[in-house]
């Protein structure tokens, strides 16, 4: 019984966490996701371990501390090993915050194999959502290396992902993409 309050002492610390990280309020996100990460890690949670160590890095790239982002999301990746599963979605997510956070700070190199990595996991589980923003940031990834024409194809196929699967809330960042490419293409 102990081990069951804790843990959900754990998680609701967490979704705690989430609130304050929806409403921009990052460091305090931080102190309850620490919280939730002591226990679990004390209690051996290991099924969210790597999500309480996603949402910290996550929370790090907000406040633009991208290498304590990265720390976090490859100790997420080590998180999800210790769960012995096959690849799959879950995989792909923690490939996929690494491949960003590696795109947003122009190692371009290795943000794309990561991010294709990423999307061999989201296809195979038909998570439209996430194939969409994949292939939206590996457009990114083909742009910011001058390639405009492969730029121009991944945001095509984006955009047909974007409206199979209705994940419209990626056509703000889609429009903004599309724009910087036409723009820098000339």
């Amino acid at each position: 019984s102990d081990l069951n309050d804790s843990l959900a002492i754990s998680r609701t610390l967490n979704n705690i966490g989430l609130a304050y990280h929806d409403q921009k309020a990052f460091r305090k996100a931080l102190e309850y996701f620490g919280q939730s990460l002591k226990i679990k890690l004390k209690m051996h949670d290991n099924p969210t371990l790597w999500t309480t160590y996603l949402n910290i890095g996550l929370a790090y790239i907000a406040l633009n501390e991208f290498d304590k982002a990265l720390a976090n999301f490859y100790s997420g990746l080590d998180a999800w090993k210790l769960l012995r599963e096959e690849k799959n979605e879950s995989y792909g997510s923690v490939m996929s915050e690494i491949g960003i956070l590696y795109e947003l700070t122009d190692s371009l190199n290795k943000a794309e194999p990561v991010l294709n990595e990423a999307l061999i996991y989201f296809e195979k589980n038909k998570s439209s959502y996430r194939v969409a923003n994949t292939v939206l940031h590996l457009a990114i990834i083909k742009r910011k290396r001058g390639d405009f024409l492969s730029a121009r194809n991944y945001l095509d196929k984006s955009f047909k992902l974007i409206n199979e699967s209705g994940a419209y809330s990626i056509l703000p960042d889609y429009y903004s993409e599309l724009s910087t490419t036409e723009e820098l293409k000339g």
